[in-house]
């Protein structure tokens, strides 16, 4: 600690215990009340009178330039000690639901530069640059449920955004990378309901599903939906269920999945299928019930 802060730091500790003394002496003498021999209640009223004291001095933005000025302040920050605790804890509370805010604010140039990086990157470097972009955009898709300004929400969303473009056009150099990148992204937007980039993560993954990917794809699609289903988000995991489905009946006859992931899916569609018709979705209902009979069929086939 530099000797200025020092002297302040041991001023303001020493006008606050005098200031908790005066806290406690104040009550007795204006009722004329015998002061009692016991010590703990003024030892208890030195040590909330220093700790009002520094939460004045250094949680308030108070100026430092004065030091008498900064005596006077502890010393009554000491002596009227519970209002100044009482508002440093919510001020502490309000550092606290700021805290999303402000590591978004940063956060969010860093994603965006990932993914001007992922647009430029060599076939060489890209599952790197795929790493390093995918850690960034689930660390703020993590952030933007707990956003509190609007403007910083809107930003985050349209860094995540640029972020899922890249990757979806990198997919044509690693097609397997950017969906499990894609996967990465969508499974953690999907723990709180999902944003709008979320949601075109899940397509994004389904449309660069291929003779390589399916099984990846599909992976990734039904470990979103798990993940939206943990946290209470019924609808979105009956939208990755019924992409899954949709990726799992599209792909080539030679890269049919296993029997019992095809029934899994088909029942998962099923289970999409009811859902979706008990809120009046039909069209989604639909193609739910239209993908759970190929997958039925799918699976009798490669049963046989």
């Amino acid at each position: 600690m530099a000797p200025n802060r020092l002297r302040l730091f041991v001023i303001s500790v020493l006008a606050g215990a005098l200031g908790g003394v005066l806290s406690w002496l104040y009550p007795l003498l204006a009722t004329q009340s015998p002061i009692p021999l016991r010590f703990i209640p003024i030892l208890g009223a030195i040590v909330f009178g220093v700790v009002a004291s520094l939460i004045g001095i250094f949680l308030s933005n108070t100026d430092t330039t004065d030091i008498y000025r900064c005596f006077v302040y502890a010393l009554v920050c000491g002596m009227f000690w519970k209002p100044i605790i009482d508002g440093g804890q919510s001020l502490i509370k309000e550092a606290e639901k700021a805290k999303p805010t402000l590591q978004a604010q940063d956060l969010a140039p860093d994603v965006t530069k990932a993914a001007e990086a992922l647009k430029k990157a060599a076939p060489a470097a890209l599952p790197a640059d795929l790493n390093t972009a995918t850690s960034a955009g689930v660390k703020l898709a993590a952030l933007i449920p707990q956003i509190q300004d609007s403007g910083v929400k809107a930003e985050a969303e349209r860094a995540l955004q640029q972020l899922v473009t890249a990757v979806s056009e990198a997919g044509s150099k690693d097609p397997k990378a950017a969906v499990q990148s894609l996967t990465a992204i969508a499974e953690r937007t999907a723990q709180s309901g999902t944003s709008q980039p979320g949601r075109n993560a899940m397509i994004a993954v389904a449309d660069l599903s291929s003779r390589s990917t399916v099984a990846t794809a599909v992976k990734g699609l039904t470990a979103v939906a798990t993940s939206a289903a943990e946290h209470g988000h019924k609808e979105l995991a009956m939208d990755s269920h019924l992409k899954a489905a949709e990726v799992a009946t599209q792909a080539p006859a030679d890269t049919a999945l296993p029997q019992h992931q095809l029934q899994g899916l088909k029942e998962n569609a099923e289970a999409a299928a009811k859902f979706f018709a008990g809120v009046g979705d039909e069209v989604k209902a639909s193609a739910a019930a239209q993908q759970a009979g190929k997958l039925k069929a799918m699976a009798e086939r490669v049963k046989q």
